[in-house]
């Protein structure tokens, strides 16, 4: 089970919390130095809770103005062709929102203490303590969140150009196998025309079947290219359909078996994956021969590989000669390296029937 990413309202109460939590952990933290500077160095003892109250009172100030610094961060940011303009703005503004700091707390410090305590009052040298106290860090402070702020913006500017790349090579991905796809069809199409252009004057009944049979063909073709892959039952129908046609053409010439596991029938495979290895088959074990051959398809799972294989019993590959890849296969494997990368496989090797055997190994999902 994965969990689901926050909605925006979601992450901004959660970023609200840590804040929070933030800013009371340094309170906590340095309401023991002030206890301990009260009794150490200046030999006064206080309360331990007011202590606490003052420097919550400190941080929590902070928490408020935390927002006005982010937005005079947005506003003038520490780049671009008025940097030296900016970083002036900000030295004011550090001095400025320091000071009002100090007079926010030293006035909340006073007014918390007198009704606690019943002691304190707004004296101007209560101030100049504040001042003397505070003034120095609170500037540091001021840049401190500034830095974070300006960090933040920059890792939310690098996060939306790594998503804006990983959508463009989304899409680059998807153009080109939108153009294998797009070489594939015609390829296969013109293939199919010249098998049936032979059956016209000889056997123009047959000519017809085929005609119908590729007309169901491409539509099914045409439905697939609207995805990257299928069920493997889906292009097992179509490849069905194909050599359907193929069988009208060479009649008993030729002969075929397809074996498919029911239980893998879901598996994702690459839309006419299978075709092209089937149409070579053809071309080069069964037309050529007078009394034809047989072509046997299978698949099989593989702990998390799916096998595919198409088989023939046709001479198979000669020792001596380099293997020729014509526009199916060469595409064919084009399409493979695209949508799995380094996680398939094709393998030429002899086959069971004594032929050529392709085989190809692909992710199971």
């Amino acid at each position: 089970m994965t969990a689901e990413p926050l909605s925006p309202p979601a992450r901004s109460w959660r970023h609200r919390l840590a804040a929070f939590g933030l800013w009371t952990l340094l309170g906590l933290f340095f309401s023991t130095q002030l206890y301990l500077i009260q009794l150490v160095l200046l030999h006064e003892r206080i309360a331990w809770s007011i202590a606490l109250v003052v420097e919550l009172i400190h941080w929590y100030a902070w928490g408020a103005l935390t927002y006005v610094v982010f937005r005079l961060g947005d506003r003038f940011p520490l780049q671009g062709p008025v940097l030296a303009r900016n970083v002036g703005v900000h030295l004011g503004a550090g001095v400025a929102i320091g000071l009002l700091q100090i007079v926010v707390v030293t006035s909340a410090v006073v007014g918390v203490k007198m009704l606690l305590a019943g002691e304190g009052r707004p004296t101007f040298d209560v101030y100049v303590w504040f001042f003397v106290a505070r003034w120095h860090w609170n500037v540091l402070i001021y840049w401190g969140l500034l830095g974070v702020h300006h960090l933040r913006a920059a890792q939310r500017v690098a996060l939306e150009r790594q998503q804006a790349a990983a959508e463009l090579e989304t899409r680059l991905s998807e153009a080109r196998l939108q153009a294998l796809r797009a070489q594939v069809q015609p390829h296969f199409l013109f293939n199919t025309l010249n098998a049936i252009s032979s059956l016209v004057y000889a056997d123009p009944p047959r000519a017809v079947q085929c005609v119908a049979r590729l007309s169901d063909l491409l539509r099914a073709s045409l439905d697939a290219t609207a995805t990257r892959e299928v069920p493997l039952a889906q292009e097992i129908d179509h490849l069905r359909n194909y050599l359907e046609i193929m069988q009208i053409r060479f009649a008993e010439r030729l002969a075929t078996t397809v074996k498919i596991p029911p239980e893998i029938g879901g598996a994702l495979v690459p839309s006419l994956v299978l075709q092209p290895l089937v149409e070579n088959a053809v071309r080069h074990a069964v037309a050529p021969r007078p009394q034809g051959g047989t072509i046997a398809v299978r698949a099989a799972r593989r702990d998390a590989e799916l096998w595919l294989e198409v088989e023939d019993d046709g001479p198979g590959l000669a020792p001596d000669l380099p293997l020729k890849e014509g526009v199916g296969l060469s595409n064919l494997r084009a399409r493979l390296r695209q949508l799995y990368a380094d996680r398939q496989r094709v393998v030429f090797d002899r086959g069971r029937l004594g032929g050529l055997a392709v085989r190809l190994v692909l992710p199971f999902h």
